[in-house]
């Protein structure tokens, strides 16, 4: 069963969307933006997580763009940081009564399901929005 652990909300500034909005984990609690990135391969990643605290944002992970059935975009996020234990994978799925609304949603990994690396993520690289 699916968990709701927040929201994001997309956004454009000069041209680019990105996301913004608040997460409540237990490794992490906080407004957060995730941010387009330069991709180096297919593979890599589109947006960079960043989490705000009072001594800046920093980055926290990585999230790809995918197309579900319905055409609509959902987001497939990787929340990770030198002070988790392991990375936490989190969905953002459309809301359905909030146009550029997103909720962010975990649910448990299935018996024998591999860790994905992060492929290309910086970590400590501020972002200011």
């Amino acid at each position: 069963m699916a968990q709701n652990f927040g929201y994001l909300v997309q956004k454009q500034a000069d041209g680019k969307t990105y996301f913004e909005g608040y997460v409540t984990l237990p490794q992490m609690t906080g407004k957060v933006f995730l941010v387009p990135r330069e991709k180096r391969s297919d593979n890599a990643p589109d947006l960079t997580v960043k989490l705000r605290t009072d001594r800046g944002d920093f980055e926290h992970g990585a999230a790809w763009i995918k197309t579900m059935r319905d055409s609509r975009d959902m987001l497939s996020i990787t929340i990770d940081a030198p002070h988790m234990a392991q990375p936490v994978y989190v969905s953002g799925f459309p809301d359905d009564h909030e146009d550029d609304r997103f909720n962010v949603v975990w649910s448990r990994p299935r018996a024998g399901s591999a860790a994905r690396p992060v492929e290309g993520v910086d970590t400590g690289v501020p972002f200011n929005v």
